[in-house]
């Protein structure tokens, strides 16, 4: 089963979709559902200086209050 994904931003109520040539006069379904906006990286990237500048650089230690957050790195 061949499937494609798009991704649009509706900026209108009409969306036009470009069918694969392997599609053509079949049926196809369509599904829509709004995608979650997707997170900026500049929080991360403030957390990631943080970070490195609380590493002590002679010893690589990581501060004692530095709690690993296993769910966090999991975040997409």
């Amino acid at each position: 089963m061949q499937a494609t994904r798009e991704i649009k931003i509706a900026n209108s109520k009409t969306i036009s979709l470009t069918v694969p040539e392997s599609f053509r006069n079949k049926r196809i379904e369509i599904i829509m559902f709004p995608c979650e906006e997707k997170k900026t990286s500049t929080a991360k990237g403030k957390n990631v200086k943080a970070f490195f500048a609380s590493v002590d650089k002679n010893t690589f230690k990581l501060p004692a209050r530095y709690k690993f957050n296993r769910n966090e790195i999991n975040e997409r």
